[in-house]
């Protein structure tokens, strides 16, 4: 475990991962500072806490009595902060280990997979934290319920979402594990499925508990291989042990009766939209009813979920007119968070999409280019780096190209402020404006929420 007394110093501390473990180290007595190339409102809620925050990377930032360096996948070895730290011989830890060293001196919950994983592990933490179990959180997103990423509890349970993308979730060492799907992603660190598909296998076959979801194909073959029992739940697999069936959109949310072995065992009613969250919740509650707590217990505390941060977020909804934010940046995503917006029943879903990371584009623009056939306006954005350099050759307009083999219109502007103008002068009563993307998009939406409320005065 982490020495309480000791001065721990984060490399990029804003971002959604690091963030969370710098909260739990301030809750357990650490001596916090990060860094980071801007502020953002996580930083701002650090600070309030008391970690020390400097704004840019620089070699000075790291406090004299510094212990240990934490870092991520995303920091470059020329870094400053991390070039001085290995000057001085500090202890210089991956956000991966930190994570691990921390969960795995605990009983812990792990929800990992391609997609869903920061919905599930935040309605497993909801359940939990509603029934008292106090539970250690660590998630991808900011959970209403506790009004953040991050939570020390008081007892040894600890609820993370499990990052696959650089092999660092085979440091852990789960209690019960979830995985709610398998797809080829993050390529450029896997190389090839067998990779991608092997780790997983690994991952499972550490965890004393399984929960899988049957309705995806790679976690069946998974599944197959495996030598030793688990527990099963999904929508369309008809050997799964947990079910549910008459599902029916509400609006901006879901329902459905769950079935457990053939018995009805709870009414599930969502304040979240689609299919693929009645999925997540299925696997929420068989992870926290092998933790003690009724199916219908489970059901009636997710009554009271309304998401996590950037997952279907309403920001806008007057004059009937909604805009929603999504983190989606896989077809797969993209595709379910559409079809969602679609089954609200919505004149128009008008959908931006902002790509994220030229290798991510290279790898997966034909499916992007097909993941938008529920959308009646198609809007494609610049990609959003990240990170990676450019590569040369892959654009935007390659998914553009896609699509319209696949029967839209989409539209590219090059250019973000001529696609805002668009959208505040296009809209119309009974549009749904959904804008996706794991990179700024967010700051596109809230302008828009800007310039609508704005037209009302």
């Amino acid at each position: 475990m982490t020495d309480r007394n000791q001065s721990v110093h984060f490399i990029a501390i804003g971002g959604i991962g690091m963030s969370a473990l710098a909260k739990i180290l301030l809750s357990m007595g650490c001596r916090v500072s990060g860094s980071d190339v801007r502020e953002n409102d996580v930083i701002r809620d650090l600070a309030d806490a008391g970690a020390v925050i400097h704004i840019g990377h620089d070699a000075k930032n790291l406090p004299d009595d510094c212990g240990e360096v934490i870092y991520s996948s995303a920091i470059a070895e020329d870094n400053p902060e991390l070039l001085r730290a290995k000057e001085l011989g500090l202890a210089v830890t991956h956000r991966g280990a930190l994570l691990a060293r921390l969960f795995n001196g605990g009983r812990g919950i792990a929800v990992a997979g391609a997609h869903g994983k920061t919905t599930t592990s935040g309605m497993i933490a909801h359940i939990l934290e509603l029934e008292e179990k106090q539970p250690n959180i660590v998630l991808g997103g900011i959970l209403p319920l506790i009004g953040s990423n991050a939570k020390k509890g008081a007892g040894d349970l600890w609820v993370v979402e499990a990052d696959e993308s650089d092999g660092s979730f085979l440091k852990l060492r789960p209690y019960r594990t979830v995985i709610t799907n398998i797809e080829p992603e993050h390529m450029n660190y896997y190389k090839t499925e067998e990779n991608l598909e092997d780790s997983f296998l690994t991952f499972a076959g550490g965890s004393e508990e399984l929960i899988l979801c049957l309705d995806d194909k790679r976690t069946r073959e998974l599944a197959s291989r495996l030598d030793k029992g688990f527990c099963s739940y999904g929508l369309g697999a008809e050997n799964a042990d947990l079910t549910a069936k008459n599902l029916k959109a509400e609006g901006f949310g879901v329902e459905a009766e769950v079935w457990f072995k053939g018995e009805h065992v709870a009414d599930l009613a969502l304040k979240v939209p689609g299919e693929h969250n009645i999925a997540n919740a299925l696997a929420a509650m068989y992870a926290t009813y092998l933790e003690g707590v009724p199916f219908a217990a489970a059901a009636e505390r997710l009554r009271s979920f309304t998401g996590t941060g950037r997952r279907f977020d309403v920001l806008y909804n007057r004059n009937g007119v909604v805009v929603v934010d999504d983190y989606a940046h896989h077809p797969t995503e993209v595709r379910a968070t559409i079809k969602a917006a679609k089954d609200g029943g919505f004149q128009r879903v008008v959908a931006v999409f902002q790509p994220h990371r030229y290798s991510r584009v290279k790898e997966l623009y034909k499916e992007f280019g097909a993941s938008f056939g529920d959308a009646d306006v198609v809007i494609i954005d610049d990609i959003y780096s990240a990170w990676e350099e450019k590569i040369e050759g892959v654009s935007s307009a390659m998914i553009v190209a896609e699509a319209e083999k696949n029967g839209a219109k989409p539209l590219y502007f090059g250019d973000g402020e001529k696609l805002l103008d668009y959208l505040a002068r296009e809209h119309r009563p009974g549009d749904i404006l959904l804008l996706m993307g794991a990179g700024n998009i967010r700051d596109t939406s809230e302008r828009l929420c800007e310039i609508l409320m704005g037209d009302e005065k």
